[in-house]
């Protein structure tokens, strides 16, 4: 079987940074070129919002952690409340070090992230950072991280989120045989599933409408009367 050729290269998701760091003499036409130059040239003249988005890549927590939210596909106005910064900040952030637009799809975007390197703890915590925000999404980043959450979670989107991972993983038994512990494992969150579908019927009609839930109202329902109520009604 012939080798299949490689598909062009990307560019790198600093490529802006790059660029500057080279020391190409080529006219650049990108404002934030522009401005990214004038800091490294001379830190202490150069524009305050480069100056600050440059820090947040700069220091590596920082770093992955706004590279994770950025993944995530949430918008620069929510990352700025979640890092107390302002919307610009995070737009230049994102144009200088960590372009996402270079990706064509989140396949590409998964496989980069795949590709990291893991050699220092740095490398790992930034990997798994992304690897995180990439499958879970932005909130939980800002969660994790201890990041200002103004927002509270939706009741009806933690059930559906529930059904959707209990039930998958209820599903996956089918590949494997009976007797196959990860076949077990998986059968063992079908009660789970049942809970959550419980739960979603219960409050699309408003009130609750379990088994055990009903076995319970019947129990304690007492219509034995007393004798004072009846002290009309008896005769003779």
């Amino acid at each position: 079987m012939a080798l299949l050729p490689k598909p062009l290269s990307l560019k790198s998701p600093s490529w802006r940074l790059d660029l500057c760091l080279s020391g190409s003499e080529e006219e650049v036409t990108c404002k934030y070129v522009e401005k990214l130059q004038d800091y490294l040239q001379d830190p202490e003249e150069a524009d305050e919002v480069v100056a600050q988005a440059y820090m947040l890549y700069y220091l590596p927590q920082s770093r992955a952690i706004l590279t994770s939210l950025i993944v995530s596909g949430t918008d620069s106005v929510s990352i700025a409340n979640y890092i107390d910064s302002t919307e610009e900040v995070v737009i230049h952030f994102s144009k200088l070090f960590f372009d996402v637009s270079v990706f064509p799809n989140k396949l590409v975007i998964k496989e980069y992230i795949d590709s990291l390197p893991e050699k220092s703890s740095s490398q790992k915590n930034h990997k798994s950072l992304l690897r995180a925000a990439y499958s879970l999404g932005h909130r939980y980043i800002a969660w994790k991280m201890s990041l200002r959450i103004e927002d509270e979670l939706d009741c009806s989107d933690i059930n559906k989120n529930l059904l959707e991972d209990s039930y998958w993983r209820s599903r996956e038994h089918k590949p494997f045989s009976i007797d196959d512990p990860k076949a077990k494992e998986s059968k063992s969150w079908i009660p789970q599933v049942l809970r959550t579908v419980d739960s979603i019927t219960a409050s699309k009609v408003g009130g609750e409408i379990t088994l055990d839930t009903l076995r319970l109202k019947l129990v304690k329902s007492d219509s034995t009367l007393n004798r004072n109520s009846l002290d009309g009604e008896l005769k003779g």
